[in-house]
């Protein structure tokens, strides 16, 4: 009878403090110190560098979608902005959640955001080669290496002044994951 007093008050005890276990989280007082360290987490270096590839990969989007049908490969670099765009804002949602709910270390995220900004440095590489050949073609004297041409000589001075827009993005774009590829590298363990 004894054994299994003690028994039940161990288990009891094993209950209840699997319902009170701590949170991994930092712990927040009040909600406006919440506020301020969702607010201080959104404007690190890292969530800026993701934020202003988003927007860099949505102008190029809008700048190149109305010559997909000039030339497939601005198709390609549409899709890569798009993908990129997609992919980025996920991650930084997924980064977010990680963050608030205090389980950083549980998920590989350094590792998967090192493999994807390696993979988005070759898919932009290729983007970059595309658009500076189509900068040589546009602004030399073949003016015929498109499918399809502009319509009028202003729409296509318009869609010169574009592709230099687009090869100016493409490369600031690559080098955001080029940055992001020598942060990701770095180790983060407190040296003393």
């Amino acid at each position: 009878m004894l054994f299994s007093q003690a028994h039940r008050s161990r288990a009891t005890s094993r209950a209840h403090s699997a319902v009170h276990r701590q949170s991994r989280a930092p712990s927040i007082p009040n909600a406006s110190l919440q506020r301020a360290f969702t607010f201080n987490w959104c404007c690190s270096t890292f969530a800026l560098l993701k934020w202003v590839e988003i927007v860099l990969c949505i102008v190029l989007v809008t700048l190149i979608e109305a010559g997909v049908h000039l030339w497939r490969a601005y198709g390609f670099i549409m899709f890569v902005s798009a993908a990129c765009a997609a992919v980025t804002f996920a991650g930084l949602a997924f980064k977010f959640c990680q963050i608030q709910t205090g389980r950083v270390g549980s998920f590989p995220f350094d590792k998967v955001d090192l493999t994807f900004n390696i993979f988005a440095i070759i898919c932009f590489s290729i983007a970059f080669g595309l658009a500076c050949y189509d900068c040589v073609m546009i602004f030399g004297e073949n003016k015929n290496h498109h499918d399809n041409q502009p319509t009028s000589l202003a729409a296509y001075e318009d869609w010169r002044n574009r592709i230099v827009g687009v090869t100016v993005i493409i490369i600031t774009i690559l080098s955001f994951h080029a940055i992001r590829c020598f942060l990701n590298s770095i180790p983060t363990h407190n040296v003393h």
